[in-house]
């Protein structure tokens, strides 16, 4: 008996073992950065390795101390652990020590040679204020070739600077994100920018009265920069001064964009050469980017894009708009579109420039699926007065909304705003709103079919218009005698104006082109009658 109850506490005992080994192994490797837990007793101090300290696979990097617990025997010391990203390392070092010194762990140099040439010293500062005894836990050290070390040791010493370190290769003189009364946003700065990269806000805490405002911090990334903004700004502009003059991002709106990355699209250039726009996308780290929230397999890491460059596809719906003749004048023949809430809400008036279709007038643009009113214009800033030359100039649509239209609510937008995608917008001068600054135009939504062709249906039917704009209604495209019908008449119509007997006008001539080889022939009568008939 006494036999088996100590064979069962031998087993307890075993088992209690093994599970206290499992307890301590589990909390000795509980992931911060990726990396083990920092063991009690001990900081963690990473440092940032200049590119000239390697030049041969022999190299790494080391940490050596002469004072405090289990300081090295011998230099360089210990060999630091690689970190979470290229040429980050990390050593876990007594909390007693109070001086420590980054080497580039060169075992064939001397002392001397190599803290004349590799090393440089980093001092952990005590104080008797013991809440920031341990403020350079999870601190990073970076060299600075600018500055030296004061003391008697050398001036070829290297000096460093301590940042916070918040992963992935990133830091800051901040405290971690998570503590700060600010978001952190990130930039692509485009190849063919100066390297330093500005950030200016006119609004909310600390905004600037003056161009470029602060200067970003580089990240490890190439070309990726930051900026831990206040959370109270809504507006901010990225920016480089480059020559005496200064390229900038447009104002892209912080709403809901809190620690993502804003890359330019040099297809979206403003007319003013020096303005760019771009897209807000989701930040992954270590220089990647995407639409979802949550890194796919989709990402990108493109500093730019545009031409050749692929372009990140924000999910959009392709709105048309048919710009009316005579919007186009002496001085604008484009068209623009604006919205002022969503996704790359529009700063200024009169908004981004609206891509040109291969028809004549027809333009489109692909919009964020979250804006639910645009307004298209011809891309003049008319101002308010009724009286000056250039507000008579000036065009636009009335704020054309989508958001009514709930899923399964209209027969005719059977996917509530989804329903949009494809769509033209034809202004109709029979419907004209008035506000208290200027004349808005009115119009509707139609199915587009491609080729200028629109229509009433889902799928082209019977009765197609093309009209750049219209009256108490669009012409079809056929309807010849312009009575809202296409029939007989119309391909009879076109017999007589071949015949001199009647004059169709400009627009009768554009409906009567059936067969759209740009001509009025007896073709176009045949193919009216091939078509009533079914042929």
């Amino acid at each position: 008996m006494k036999k088996f109850l100590s064979l069962i506490l031998a087993i307890l005992l075993v088992i209690t073992a093994i599970s206290a080994f499992s307890v301590s192994a589990e909390n000795d490797y509980d992931e911060l950065f990726g990396l083990p837990e920092i063991k009690e007793g001990y900081h963690r101090y990473y440092l940032l390795v200049p590119d000239d300290w390697f030049w041969d696979e022999s190299v790494t990097a080391g940490i050596y101390w002469d004072k405090g617990t289990d300081a090295p025997k011998s230099w360089p010391g210990y060999k630091a652990h690689k970190a979470d990203t290229d040429d980050i390392y990390y050593f876990d070092v007594p909390a007693d020590v109070e001086q420590i010194i980054w080497n580039n762990f060169y075992e064939g140099a001397d002392i001397s040679s190599a803290i004349t040439r590799y090393n440089k010293r980093t001092d952990y500062l005590p104080t008797k204020d013991v809440e920031h005894q341990v403020s350079y836990n999870r601190m990073i050290a970076v060299v600075n070739k600018s500055n030296f070390d004061d003391t008697n040791l050398s001036y070829d010493y290297p000096a460093c600077k301590w940042y916070c370190y918040y992963g992935g290769g990133e830091y800051g003189t901040n405290t971690t994100p998570t503590d700060k009364d600010t978001y952190r946003y990130y930039f692509y700065l485009p190849e063919g920018w100066s390297a330093k990269v500005y950030i200016y806000w006119y609004n909310g805490t600390n905004a600037q009265s003056d161009y470029p405002g602060y200067e970003a911090y580089k990240t490890h990334i190439n070309g990726l920069y930051y900026y831990d903004v206040p959370k109270d700004v809504e507006q901010i502009c990225w920016n480089n001064i480059k020559a005496g003059s200064i390229d900038f991002a447009c104002y892209p709106e912080t709403y809901n964009n809190h620690n993502k990355v804003y890359v330019l699209d040099f297809d979206k250039r403003s007319e003013y050469s020096s303005i760019y726009y771009g897209d807000w996308y989701y930040y992954y780290g270590n220089g990647e980017y995407g639409l979802a929230k949550d890194k796919t397999e989709g990402f990108y890491t493109c500093r730019s894009f545009g031409g050749k460059n692929p372009a990140p596809k924000l999910p959009t719906n392709r709105y048309y708009f048919y710009m009316p003749n005579d919007w186009e004048n002496e001085l604008t023949k484009e068209a623009k579109i604006y919205w002022w809430e969503g996704t790359n809400s529009c700063t200024t008036w009169p908004g981004y420039k609206a891509k040109e279709t291969d028809i004549d007038g027809l333009y489109c643009y692909d919009v964020p699926k979250d804006v639910t009113s645009i307004i298209w214009n011809n891309h003049i800033n008319g101002g308010y007065n009724p009286d000056n030359d250039i507000y008579k100039l000036a065009k636009k649509s009335t704020n054309i909304g989508t958001e009514y239209y709930e899923k399964g609510e209209s027969e005719l937008y059977p996917e509530g705003l989804a329903s949009f995608d494809e769509m033209v917008y034809v202004i109709n001068y029979d419907k004209t709103d008035y506000n208290s600054f200027e004349t808005s135009l009115v119009g509707e939504w139609y199915y587009y079919y491609g080729g200028g062709e629109y229509g009433t249906t889902p799928e082209k039917g019977n009765v197609v218009y093309t009209e750049r704009y219209f009256g108490t209604a669009p012409t079809a495209l056929g309807d010849a005698n312009h009575d809202g019908k296409v029939n007989i008449k119309d391909a009879t119509a076109i017999q007589k104006h071949l015949a001199n007997l009647i004059a169709l006008t400009e627009t009768d001539k554009t409906a009567a082109d059936f067969n759209g080889d740009g001509e009025i022939t007896i073709k176009d009568a045949t193919a009216i009658q091939k078509y009533l008939a079914k042929i």
